[in-house]
């Protein structure tokens, strides 16, 4: 039951709404009343009614000012203001004050419980979507353990954003700091593990707090968790910038960790230790200790495998290699969407990765094919025609043997991509455009319709509201609803012009299921009253 307080300094009127309304029936609760809004504050703190009905003019204190009072103190209650006076400015105050509705008096029985199972459905919706915004965030403070896993895994796959990193590590109360990085992987093997009772995410879930322990005892921060292999995997940072001093402490604390989990598991362990580096390089941390684990074949495990005693060197050259390979995602990833600036960044960096490493031109060639073949494939994908991707200027698999040098070849492929760019922008605008059409279309032939709604027509549309809003608005420069009211109103000055139609038919006619909210908003947009529209022409 919600409750409702009426506020009027006209005794017969806050009797009859009283005495008339069956409010059970409604979901109601008759709260109170009162004759003036001071009256009527102090009841609001005492019974914290769900409604508040108040007229305007009042002595003491009016219905305006106890509603800017109530929207300060107690935002929650829902104001319907009552009123006599069919004045444009007491709507617009109104409105500003967003008081959820502007009854004109006189009212009657079958107009105010028409008014309050619309406040009821409404503040049901409010209340479910209370109820379920608790669920989530109790689902969330559940899910804290998974999210933490899923972004340290995002993350050192290098499909987690650097500026989203420390925002994401944060919400899952992932705590790393520190000045060297490195990460280390477990190889736990199954034929060992099968003979424990407990079940694996058990069993993992007693590991990562033994390594926990270790990692705290030797002075790091870290984070061990499950990989989608379910391997053991610890992202883990220490203080200090002496280099040399810090690699020893990683391989220290990688020998603690392999002989505590030994011990409780009284199996024999490897665990592969990747280079010590910044922060920035953990995707490539941890694909050198995965190729740090492939040496157990040949040295064995129940050992620290570290990269950089395995492949002294090679740790450089397979950095770089995983580095263009991340470029490489990110370029085929971004060619849609990205502006002509960024990809040029974006392509400048991979080009400098290449020349850095200073591979031969046999092997630059196979990377830059490798990144155009796919450029390729999500060009050819994303165009509306075969004959516009096939042309000849933008073929681009057979440009790139004919230059001597790769200065050649990045000069070649970002006027490429400029070209690819421009014209993927160009069908987005087409597309829009279109959408947009298609919408105008559909407002001019339903806004007869009482229920045309953003979501009846983003559904008939097959797009999301959000990217339609987004559109409508950079197109036509109006929201929806502004569009709809325009020519709603549009149309009932052609009726008002050329029929002898009552208002209330207009109002029907032009999708407006209430005569009054329609003589509001007739006011609004044209400055006049229907009435006066109408003697005008």
């Amino acid at each position: 039951m919600y409750k409702i307080l009426i506020v009027d300094d006209e005794e017969e009127i806050r009797e009859g709404i009283r005495d008339i309304i069956p409010w059970p029936e409604l979901s109601f609760e008759f709260a109170g009343e009162a004759e003036n809004g001071v009256e009527g504050l102090k009841m609001c703190a005492m019974v914290q009614p769900d409604v508040v009905l108040c007229d305007i003019n009042m002595p003491v204190m009016n219905g305006f000012e106890l509603t800017e009072e109530i929207v300060r103190l107690y935002p929650q209650i829902k104001v319907i203001v009552l009123t006599g006076y069919d004045y444009f400015e007491y709507a617009q105050h109104a409105i500003k004050l967003n008081v959820y509705d502007y009854v004109l008096k006189p009212i009657t029985p079958d107009e105010m419980m028409q008014l309050l199972v619309k406040v009821k459905q409404d503040l049901d919706h409010e209340r479910l979507a209370e109820e379920t915004a608790a669920q989530i965030k109790e689902q969330l403070e559940m899910s804290i353990p998974l999210l933490r896993e899923r972004y340290l895994n995002l993350w050192i796959i290098g499909k987690l954003e650097p500026e989203e990193l420390d925002a994401r590590l944060s919400s899952v109360h992932a705590q790393l700091s520190g000045d060297l990085w490195s990460v280390l992987v477990l190889d736990l093997e199954q034929q060992h593990l099968s003979r424990f009772v407990p079940g694996e995410e058990l069993l993992h879930f007693a590991l990562t707090n033994i390594i926990k322990e270790c990692v705290h005892q030797a002075g790091f921060t870290g984070e061990p968790f499950v990989s989608p292999k379910y391997q053991l995997v610890l992202i883990t940072a220490i203080a200090g910038d002496d280099l040399p001093s810090m690699k020893w402490k990683f391989q220290e604390l990688s020998e603690t960790v392999r002989l505590e989990t030994e011990r409780f598991l009284n199996v024999p362990i490897a665990v592969g230790l990747g280079f010590v580096g910044s922060r920035t390089e953990v995707p490539h941390m941890y694909a050198s200790a995965l190729r740090a684990l492939d040496y157990r074949f040949i040295m064995g495990i129940d050992q620290v495998l570290y990269i950089e005693d395995l492949e002294r060197r090679e740790t450089y050259s397979a950095a770089v290699s995983d580095t263009i390979s991340l470029l490489r995602d990110e370029i085929v990833k971004q060619l849609r969407i990205a502006s002509k600036q960024d990809m040029k960044q974006l392509l400048d960096g991979y080009f400098g990765e290449l020349q850095k490493a200073g591979i031969e031109r046999e092997l630059s060639i196979v990377h830059v094919i490798e990144l155009v073949s796919l450029l390729s494939k999500e060009y050819y994908e994303s165009s509306h025609t075969r004959s516009e991707a096939e042309n000849g200027d933008l073929h681009p698999i057979t440009q790139i043997l004919r230059f001597s040098t790769l200065d050649q070849i990045k000069a070649w492929l970002v006027e490429w991509c400029m070209k690819v760019i421009s014209r993927l922008s160009e069908n987005r605008e087409d597309a829009s455009a279109q959408i947009v059409n298609e919408a105008i279309q559909y407002i001019e032939a339903n806004h007869a319709n009482i229920d045309l709604s953003i979501q009846l027509l983003c559904e008939h549309l097959h797009v999301s509201q959000s990217y339609f809003c987004y559109l409508f608005k950079k197109q036509t420069g109006s929201t929806f609803l502004e569009y709809l009211t325009r020519t709603r109103i549009d149309k009932a000055k052609v009726l008002l012009r050329t029929t002898n139609k009552k208002n209330y038919e207009v109002a029907e006619e032009i999708g407006f299921g209430n005569v009054h909210y329609f003589s509001v908003v007739f006011k609004k947009v044209t400055g006049v009253t229907s009435s006066e529209y109408r003697t005008q022409t």
